[in-house]
């Protein structure tokens, strides 16, 4: 987020991309759609969709995703708003969840789904 005071009705967000989420969203897709359908996640179409995002427990809907990079470092990122025009004047964390797949050690084979919960948490006070 470029700041932590949010003026708009928008939380701007850059999450990194990372090289390994591709394989996930394959293997997600292809190996655990039942496991999917018990966490209640949103279609996996393409890897940002490896996150979720929730302000005091009420799950946000990201808008869409632009790949870019940031200036200055070269990071590739994913780029996104989040409505949070429904949220009252206040002081707020944004939770972010994030899917991955853990992997067999021997044969790298797909063995089931993790949920990292507490991926990040960034607070924000809305004005």
């Amino acid at each position: 987020m470029p700041t932590e005071i949010v003026n708009d009705e928008f939380l701007k967000l850059s999450i990194a991309r990372y090289q390994g989420d591709d394989k996930y969203l394959k293997d997600l897709n292809e190996n655990f759609k039942v496991s999917l359908d018990t966490l209640d996640w949103h279609k996996l179409k393409d890897t940002p969709d490896l996150y979720r995002f929730s302000v005091d427990n009420q799950i946000l809907k990201a808008g869409v995703w632009r790949r870019n990079r940031i200036q200055g470092t070269n990071q590739k990122v994913y780029e996104t708003t989040i409505p949070i025009d429904q949220l009252p004047p206040g002081t707020y964390t944004l939770k972010i969840e994030k899917l991955i797949v853990a992997y067999d050690l021997l044969s790298n084979s797909p063995e089931g789904i993790k949920l990292r919960e507490h991926w990040d948490e960034i607070d924000f006070i809305k004005k």
